[in-house]
């Protein structure tokens, strides 16, 4: 059976689905806009909830890193832990790590 994720931003409102293959899996993805309103995700993330395989917040991290240092987004985790059954992921690891290599650069200097 085909993964079903829904990736959940805070962008304009309107929905898109498409089937992506990752590491030699077939995925189901289908990306909502909630135009800012982060109770409408809440609402999106307790709707699916057991529903689909895993859910993406996009741009919603849970925690906040610059350098050595984190902090917890209170409300990205809020968020986070309004699913009770689904994984909900932000990619916070893997926007560090895209930011650090960005920075580089400029730290060079």
């Amino acid at each position: 059976m085909m993964k079903q994720i829904l990736s959940l931003h805070l962008g304009p409102a309107g929905e898109t689905s498409q089937e992506v293959k990752f590491l030699g899996q077939t995925l189901s993805v289908r990306r909502i806009g909630t135009d800012g309103n982060q109770d409408r995700v809440a609402e999106l993330i307790r709707e699916y909830d057991g529903k689909v395989d895993a859910m993406a917040l996009q741009g919603m991290s849970a925690k906040l890193h610059l350098g050595t240092a984190s902090v917890i987004h209170a409300t990205g985790d809020q968020l986070r832990q309004s699913a009770k059954q689904t994984p909900v992921l932000h990619g916070g690891r893997l926007q560090a790590a895209r930011e650090r290599r960005r920075c580089r650069p400029a730290l060079a200097r």
